[in-house]
């Protein structure tokens, strides 16, 4: 059985976000469950679908990377 990792993308730029979904889509074994450009609603994926991996724009409506890292730390525990 092949495992894959899981992504979220969450950065304010969509067509970074649809670039960087097409590169990790050609690797094969990298699934991205998730893009947003709202900090919030990244928040939410992340506490819903717990992906191995978020790739995190600092700068996100909503809420930015720093207040971001420390609610999912919170989450998390």
């Amino acid at each position: 059985m092949e495992k894959r990792v899981t992504v979220c993308i969450a950065d304010a730029d969509e067509s970074y976000r649809c670039e960087l979904r097409s590169m990790l889509a050609e690797c094969g074994d990298i699934h991205v469950i998730a893009d947003t450009g709202n900090g919030k609603d990244a928040l939410a994926v992340v506490e819903q679908q717990r992906p191995q991996v978020l790739l995190l724009d600092m700068l996100l409506p909503g809420l930015d990377g720093l207040e971001k890292m420390a609610n999912l730390m919170k989450s998390l525990r």
